[in-house]
């Protein structure tokens, strides 16, 4: 299965969240500009610029809320189906 994501798309970002081994690989088709941020440089983040980490999260957050409520739609649909 695989994806294409467009510019300023995030993820990885349950790896961030929770610390897990990142679930997925990525290859880029064509050049591109990545930016890694692991779990131990997030919780650094937190200490020393809390704005940011917040800001961080907001912006992941409405990243997530859409695919948890097409998720929280399937469930229903399979459980009416």
């Amino acid at each position: 299965m695989g994806f294409t994501f467009s510019a300023g798309v995030v993820f990885g970002e349950m790896a961030l969240l929770d610390g897990s081994p990142r679930s997925a690989q990525v290859v880029a088709e064509e050049d591109s500009e990545i930016y890694r941020l692991s779990y131990g440089r997030f919780g650094k983040l937190c200490r020393e610029n809390s704005g940011v980490a917040i800001k961080l999260l907001q912006n992941m957050a409405v990243v997530l809320s859409p695919r948890l409520r097409v998720r929280s739609e399937e469930m229903r649909m399979l459980e009416d189906g």
